[in-house]
């Protein structure tokens, strides 16, 4: 696999996020102006930097609106956004689950449990598949589950402030 040349823009991108909208809510239109990017694949780029990478890294938060804000530093390692609280709580309670009825119970998208389930392979065993909404669905059972409460519930409501 061929490795992506560094441009660059992810640095200007985080400089003018810290300068110009730390605190208050942006789109990637207004970030794209104050680098002086014209309109075109250019901007595009950085839409999709702050919608893939920045997101991923946990340093953006993208609202419904298509709107987004700078957290940067301000996450701590070990932060799970209340979404994943949702999912890991849904999960210890149904034992028995398959992704999209978690996505329902949670109110989440079915790829980002899906994602969950996978990154943390060795609290799930696959136990069979469902037919299910016209499709067949793996059916996954927790193990463990003592040890998945304190690890991704309970640690998660300690840290929550009274």
């Amino acid at each position: 696999m061929a490795r992506i040349p560094k441009t660059g823009l992810a640095r200007r991108i985080r400089e003018v996020l810290r300068e110009r909208f730390s605190g208050r809510t942006f789109r990637p239109r207004e970030v794209a102006e104050a680098l002086g990017i014209p309109p075109g694949r250019e901007r595009e780029k950085v839409s999709t930097a702050l919608n893939k990478d920045f997101r991923a890294r946990g340093e953006v938060v993208r609202f419904g609106d298509g709107r987004y804000r700078y957290v940067g530093g301000e996450l701590k390692r070990g932060y799970r956004p209340r979404f994943k609280i949702r999912i890991a709580r849904a999960i210890y309670y149904q034992k028995v689950i398959t992704v999209a009825e978690i996505a329902a119970l949670a109110k989440a998208n079915p790829n980002t449990v899906h994602k969950f389930l996978q990154r943390n392979r060795e609290w799930f065993e696959e136990v069979g598949k469902k037919r299910m909404a016209g499709g067949i669905h793996k059916v996954y059972r927790l193990v463990r589950e003592d040890e998945f409460w304190r690890e991704f519930v309970l640690r998660e409501e300690e840290r929550r402030p009274l």
